[in-house]
């Protein structure tokens, strides 16, 4: 190690050596060994060396803690785990020092990371613990590196690499893991919330997850072949509560249910060939209800269902209705906006039945400014304005004057022209998720700020439809590799590109 005078320092196995220089290529040597003095090295294995702010020589040992060597004193002091006190170090064997710009000395140990403020001269240790999906992956610490963003990478002796960032990561990533509170699996197929810190979330193949955002708990709910009351299916494709605050569940070929929190029980709404009034088919990909408090229910290849909470039966609307029916039977999406219409999104075309009237009005690909059919995701603004987001169509306003739209695409800025799941900000912008990273959109400046993988994003891939605003402004987006949360205002992009190290 040289320090800020240009000595050398070399640490072995038998002692500590500095190598001054003395002018003419020269050095002057000396060596430091184990001493049993107060003031002397504390041990001769000597694993790592820094220099603080006041040109100390921090020496990490093997088994003898850490001697601070003053060069003005020409003695050490040291630091050791106590026998006696939980405080200070949490082990003897020093494997890694750092000072971090911030002026922390973070520690790495044969059992645990400790970080010493010098403003405080207080220890915080850290330790993995198989109760928090959070904590460190492994006590036994190897190196610390701190990169050009503040950045702090962490390596373990068996437990990899972690990392922690300078400031809270703007992205929140909660993945499936081992540990209790775990989320049941990381591809997240849809989101809702219920209030401020409860968010449901469904999977495919791992049921309902009740998530309490506050406490970080995890309650879930899967289908149980011995039990009626369950789940009945644990490929969820559509939640939503509704005005009296009943919560409904779309399955994948397994109907519609109605989900009591307080109980956990699920009621089954299945398909029945012998009864016209039951919900038309299993596979339920979209639930809404419009301003007359009518809950519509759409599936995947059999229309449109709208249920009547009296006689707790359906209606069946299809491309072969008589009188009311709509244009393709694949529904992919629906709203019921604020001004009472109904927007219908299809695998072939978008639908709006306006408020009061009996029939649906379609909207065609390219003669009405769509540059696709098929439809994912539909979103009203706080001001009223109908978004829509389709496959290899991009983002769409609808322009209510003209009765058409004007679309975004990837010439305009945006990531991928497959929009998959939106959501609206505080601020008034749309983020839109899709299949190769998540846009922002500035809807009065009309431009797009992209955020990848680099950005701290799990995954450039994200589900369908799976997107949700909660009322303190956090916004969640479903991906195939976990469930994102992130308060908009705190993201920001890094313009460094870090910095390529081959080892």
């Amino acid at each position: 190690f040289e320090d800020s005078k240009r000595n050398i320092w070399v640490g072995t196995s038998t002692g500590l050596t500095c190598l001054k220089a003395i002018g003419n290529g020269k050095y002057k040597f000396t060596n430091f060994f184990s001493s049993t003095s107060a003031t002397g090295l504390s041990g001769n294995s000597i694993k790592t060396i820094v220099e603080d702010k006041h040109g100390r020589m921090w020496i990490g040992t093997e088994h003898e803690g850490i001697s601070i060597y003053d060069p003005q004193q020409n003695a050490f002091s040291h630091l050791k785990q106590s026998v006696n006190s939980s405080e200070g170090l949490s082990n003897n064997f020093i494997r890694k020092i750092i000072i971090s710009k911030d002026g922390r000395f973070w520690i790495g140990t044969m059992n645990g990371l400790n970080i010493y403020d010098p403003k405080t001269n207080a220890f915080t240790v850290y330790k993995h613990d198989d109760e928090n999906r959070k904590s460190i992956s492994d006590n036994s610490v190897k190196d610390i590196y701190e990169d050009e963003q503040g950045s702090i990478w962490i390596g373990t002796n068996f437990g990899g690499i972690n990392v922690t960032h300078k400031n809270a990561v703007p992205f929140q990533v909660d993945k499936h893991s081992k540990y209790r509170n775990s989320i049941s699996n990381n591809i997240i197929s849809v989101i809702a919330g219920l209030d401020n810190t409860h968010v449901l979330s469904g999977t495919e193949g791992s049921g309902l997850d009740f998530i309490d955002t506050r406490t970080g708990t995890v309650r879930n709910f899967q289908h149980n072949p011995s039990n009626a009351a369950s789940i009945g299916s644990n490929n969820i494709k559509a939640i939503f509560r509704d005005n009296k605050g009943q919560i409904w569940i779309g399955l994948y070929e397994g109907g519609l249910e109605l989900f009591d929190l307080k109980s956990g029980s699920f009621k089954h709404f299945k398909p029945n060939p012998n009864d016209s009034t039951s919900v038309s088919h299993g596979y339920v990909s979209s639930i809404t209800q419009d301003r007359q408090g009518r809950l519509w229910i759409g599936t995947s290849s059999k229309g449109i269902n709208l249920y009547d909470y009296e006689k707790q039966n359906f209606t069946r609307i299809s491309s072969t209705s008589k009188g009311l029916r709509i244009s393709n039977d694949y529904i992919r999406t629906m709203l019921g906006d604020s001004k009472g219409n109904l927007w219908v999104g299809t695998a072939v075309g978008l639908s709006i039945m306006r408020k009061g009237s009996n029939q649906f009005e379609r909207f065609y690909k390219y003669k009405d400014g769509l540059t696709s059919d098929y439809i994912n995701c539909i979103l009203e603004d706080r001001s009223g304005n109908i978004w829509v987001g389709s496959h290899r169509g991009g983002l769409s306003k609808y322009l209510v004057k003209e009765r058409k739209f004007i679309t975004y695409t990837t010439k305009n800025g945006l990531t991928s022209d497959n929009v998959v799941g939106m959501a609206q900000d505080d601020e008034g912008n749309l983020w839109i998720s899709t299949d190769r990273g998540l846009s922002k959109f500035d809807i009065h400046q009309r431009n797009f700020k992209n955020y990848y993988v680099s950005d701290g994003l799990p995954t450039n891939e994200f589900s369908y439809n799976a997107a949700y605003k909660a009322s303190d402004g956090t916004l969640y987006f479903g991906s195939y590799n976990g469930l994102v949360s992130f308060k908009p205002k705190a993201i920001s992009i890094n313009k460094n590109a870090p910095s390529i190290l081959f080892t």
